[in-house]
C-alpha cells in the first residue's frame, strides 16, 4: 500500500482592497468654453452629445488629456447632477497657461 502525501491548507493573506473610481490624470490645465459646447464620448463629432444640455459658454473645464491630433480636449464636467468625462473641441475653447504638457489619452 502506497502512502498518500498529507496536504495541509495554507493560509493566504489578501490585501484589503476597496473598489475605486476610474482614475483620471491630474493636470494643471483648464480650458474655458468660448461657446456652448457639446460633450462627446470620443474625440469626434460622429457620436451624439453626452449629457442633457450643452456645456454653457464661459464654463471653466479641468483637462485630463488630449487627442493624438491635438484637436480635442478630454475634460471633466459636472452638470449639477452628474460628473461627466468626455471630449470637447479645441476650436471652441480657450486654453489656460498650463496646457502645454497635457498627456495624450486617445
Amino acid at each position: 500500500m502506497t502512502e498518500m502525501p498529507l496536504v495541509l491548507p495554507t493560509e493566504i493573506a489578501y490585501a484589503n482592497v476597496l473598489p475605486t473610481a476610474t482614475a483620471t490624470l491630474a493636470t494643471d490645465c483648464s480650458v474655458t468654453a468660448n461657446n456652448n459646447l457639446n460633450l462627446r464620448s470620443d474625440p469626434s463629432t460622429n457620436n451624439i452629445s453626452l449629457g442633457k444640455a450643452p456645456i454653457p459658454t464661459g464654463s471653466v473645464l479641468p483637462v485630463i488629456g488630449k487627442s493624438k491630433d491635438g484637436k480635442w480636449w478630454q475634460i471633466t464636467y459636472n452638470d449639477g447632477t452628474v460628473d461627466w468625462t468626455g471630449w470637447v473641441s479645441v476650436a471652441f475653447t480657450k486654453a489656460g497657461s498650463q496646457c502645454s504638457n497635457v498627456p495624450v489619452t486617445q
